[in-house]
């Protein structure tokens, strides 16, 4: 984290601003650099943003539950796996987009997964709209990004 905000934001030291919200939704307290970080698997994925909040989300592909499909989604998430002939890369194509949009709100699963739908590229979530893009980060995972502002320019870098 401290490589990568000095190499791009040109902060030295950014872990010593380092803070979590009371929900633990990290943020750095003397830079207005947004960022955001999941992991899975072996994988870990570090988002910033310097105009908006940002939330980040990955997981690793594993066997899917009919009864963790009812407890997330919407109806129209629901026939859109009914209808799915990938069933495994859609769900976790979900669950990502819904776990980015939960973590750039900053309250967390908590607020309950079931309440929006991540079918488009944006969603309402408590009067805020959010933008939501899938990413291909690697085969057998599933990565999403979300952003209050549409997102414009996504670079990955692997490290």
């Amino acid at each position: 984290l401290n490589q990568i905000m000095e190499k791009e934001f040109g902060i030295v030291n950014s872990l010593l601003d380092y803070q979590a919200e009371k929900d633990g939704k990290p943020f750095f307290e003397n830079h207005k650099i947004h960022f955001n970080y999941s992991h899975s698997g072996d994988k870990i994925v570090l988002a910033f943003c310097e105009n908006s909040a940002i939330g980040i989300d990955i997981q690793e592909y594993k066997k899917v539950s009919e009864g963790v499909i009812n407890r997330i989604t919407t109806e129209s998430e629901k026939t859109h796996l009914a209808n799915s002939s990938q069933l495994t890369i859609d769900f976790f194509d979900i669950w990502c987009r819904k776990e980015a949009v939960v973590k750039c709100s900053g309250v967390g699963i908590k607020t309950g997964l079931k309440r929006f739908s991540v079918l488009e590229d944006s969603t309402m979530l408590d009067d805020e709209k959010f933008h939501i893009k899938t990413l291909q980060i690697h085969d057998g995972f599933s990565c999403a990004v979300a952003t209050h502002k549409t997102v414009k320019h996504i670079e990955i870098i692997k490290l």
